[in-house]
């Protein structure tokens, strides 16, 4: 016995054969596309393959790729790189130069932008500054760095040997 006689075969056909897919044409007459299928077939009608029926879906505009922006995991086009700076653009750019430019132009030729804190991955505008390469250098940056560290936490002992006085 056949499920929905009123439904004729040749309609399931002409849908099927304009393009539409199986879900598509189970959702206009309320069949399941299984017996759809099963109906499609036992007329001898060929069925798409697999990658027919997604080609399809997607110029038809059923289906988006999940690529770039429409992938669920899409994080705005930047990762972390091996390095510890962020990259953008597919890879391409440092997101701390890209930052800098952004704010303050077109980065002189000779010169690297410095993380202040030495964070590599805080490109916060405040926290990045240009320096020609010469002045780029462990003697001009992490010495002085290390200097006012010492400073500080001489500073933080002093505090807390006071705190615990109370």
């Amino acid at each position: 016995m056949k499920a929905h006689p009123e439904i004729k075969t040749e309609y399931l056909i002409r849908l099927y054969e304009s393009g539409k897919s199986l879900p598509e044409i189970s959702e206009m007459v309320k069949i399941t596309d299984q017996a759809i299928w099963l109906r499609l077939k036992n007329a001898g009608v060929k069925l798409r393959s697999i990658s027919d029926a997604i080609k399809l879906s997607f110029k038809t505009g059923r289906s988006i790729i999940l690529s770039g922006k429409n992938h669920p995991c899409w994080k705005g086009g930047r990762y972390k790189h091996k390095d510890g700076y962020i990259h953008i653009n597919s890879g391409r750019d440092r997101e701390h130069r890209v930052v800098w430019e952004k704010a303050n132009g077109k980065i002189p030729l000779g010169w690297v932008i410095h993380h202040l804190n030495g964070i590599r991955d805080d490109n916060r505008l405040e926290n990045l500054c240009a320096l020609p390469i010469k002045r780029h250098s462990p003697a001009t940056i992490v010495e002085p760095y290390q200097q006012r560290i010492i400073k500080l936490e001489k500073i933080i002992k002093k505090r807390e040997k006071e705190l615990s006085k109370y």
